[in-house]
């Protein structure tokens, strides 16, 4: 907004005076529609963004299988059914080294 000379005003005669109260008013009945129509517009995207986020929150991008239904847990528990109670007990001893590791590596 520019900033306002008052000046110029006061040496006005009345008519002039009542034409720049007139024009004066129609501008700011201008500027307050222009204000409402703005703001209800971006009220209006608000609430649609709002929605929006709502609806992705409710409704994830993945469908997540539950570990007990996934094919590759099912085909290793078929393996580990197959090895020997010498090969398990390796496998968890291998696994073991490997967590301490990866635990000291940190």
């Amino acid at each position: 907004m520019q900033a306002i000379d008052y000046d110029k005003y006061a040496n006005m005669n009345r008519s002039e005076l009542l034409r720049s109260l007139t024009n004066a008013e129609k501008k700011q009945t201008k500027i307050i529609a222009n204000y409402k129509k703005e703001t209800e517009a971006l009220a209006n995207l608000i609430a649609f963004l709002k929605s929006k986020v709502k609806e992705s929150l409710d409704n994830p991008k993945y469908d997540f299988i539950p570990m007990e239904e996934a094919s590759c847990m099912k085909n290793a528990e078929a393996i580990l059914k197959t090895f020997t109670k010498e090969q398990l007990e390796q496998l968890d001893a291998d696994t073991a080294a490997a967590t301490s590791k990866a635990d000291d590596d940190d």
